[in-house]
């Protein structure tokens, strides 16, 4: 089984998690807003990205969840930034070593699929990522591909 997702839209990772102590019990949690400059709280997207990707695996998957092991690659586009864009030169894509971690993209991913794909994704044994900034005639999305791990892979 081999499944190719494409998510529109500019990545987003999963946010580190918070602790908090109210009335002597310390509570941790997934903050779901950032604070901008001006001291207004806005959502930092990653409740809607979320919903993004499941809604995405949920249209192009429909069979039963997963629960056998699986190699998940992904692969993130982010935009060029204003000096990466050029008009007379190629714009290939590059290398993004932006802030951004590659593990909370992945387990933003990971997260999101759970439930939709898989049970649990404590199945997921392997998988390539990697991070560019897109071509200039690209948009920013999300590559995941999830595959079965067959019999010949088990045998490496």
């Amino acid at each position: 089984m081999k499944l190719n997702l494409r998510i529109p839209g500019v990545p987003v990772s999963q946010p580190r998690a918070k602790a908090v102590t109210i009335a002597g019990r310390t509570r941790l949690y997934t903050p779901t807003s950032r604070k901008r400059p001006d001291g207004k709280r806005v959502s930092n997207g990653v409740a809607e990205f979320k919903a993004l990707v499941a809604l995405v695996a949920a249209e192009n998957y429909d069979g039963p969840l997963l629960s056998e092991p699986l190699r998940v690659d992904c692969c993130w586009v982010f935009p060029r930034t204003k000096a990466q864009t050029w008009k007379r030169k190629p714009m290939p894509r590059l290398p993004y070593t932006g802030k951004i971690d590659r593990d909370n993209l992945d387990k933003m991913i990971l997260d999101s699929l759970q439930g939709v794909v898989w049970s649990n994704d404590t199945y997921v044994q392997c998988g390539w990522l990697e991070k560019w900034h897109a071509a200039g005639d690209e948009q920013p999305h999300t590559l995941v591909v999830i595959e079965t791990i067959g019999e010949e892979a088990k045998e490496r």
